[in-house]
């Protein structure tokens, strides 16, 4: 919302039928926002979106929620991975697939586009995949460790696998910057491709060291930093 505000052109995709009429409703008074109802892959396809929902509640809709404050629209995947206790998948729909390279190629995206930010509940590595020949100042994706309890298997989003498929791509710095959970406190690292025990968050990837060295400073006045130690 806030890049729209500025006057940033955003191109947004969400797979989720409610949750596309959901955006396009609170945001509705910006005509530089493009809504797209397809998901981001590495292939064209169509696949099927798993719901999530709450355990108590799938059980017996009057019982009382176990996450009276969770959205479960935000939480839906494409690939079946572990769950929080208490929550649970309950149905699929089908949805539409694409890639950025297509979306390109089909010229329904700019040719230049200056930020790419990637958040598909455990198939970022896939979206990055789907980038074909094209290249961005700046993408952004998000990381589950193995220990995170949304993480610990049925998961894209591995950090190391994330790096390694960007530093192909030509991205060589990276700032991380994550929490542990359950913990709200955030910190940030970069250029090392182990994440922390339990930890999630989002990896910043930079094609010019220009860039990252000016959003490393940044993230060093507002956050602490971790360090690790040579045997981490």
């Amino acid at each position: 919302e806030r890049l729209l505000q500025t006057g940033y052109e955003v191109y947004a995709f969400e797979p989720f039928l409610p949750v596309v009429e959901k955006l396009k409703n609170r945001l509705s008074n910006f005509s530089n926002l493009h809504v797209f109802p397809l998901a981001l892959g590495a292939i064209n396809e169509e696949r099927e979106l798993h719901l999530v929902g709450d355990q108590n509640l799938v059980n017996d809709p009057n019982s009382q929620p176990l996450y009276p404050d969770a959205d479960y629209t935000l939480l839906s995947s494409i690939n079946i991975h572990s769950l929080p206790e208490g929550m649970v998948f309950t149905e699929k729909v089908p949805i539409t697939v694409t890639t950025l390279e297509t979306l390109h190629q089909q010229q329904q995206v700019p040719m230049e586009v200056g930020l790419v930010k990637i958040d598909t509940e455990g198939f970022d590595l896939q979206v990055i995949q789907g980038m074909g020949d094209y290249r961005y100042p700046v993408v952004v994706a998000e990381f589950w460790d193995e220990k995170f309890p949304f993480g610990e298997f049925g998961v894209d989003n591995r950090l190391p696998n994330l790096v390694e498929a960007m530093k192909l791509r030509g991205y060589r710095w990276f700032i991380v910057i994550y929490r542990v959970f359950p913990n709200n406190e955030v910190s940030f690292y970069c250029n090392h491709l182990i994440s922390v025990g339990s930890s999630w968050g989002n990896v910043f990837f930079f094609q010019e060291h220009s860039v990252f060295s000016e959003a490393l400073k940044w993230c060093s006045c507002v956050m602490p930093a971790t360090y690790f130690s040579n045997a981490y």
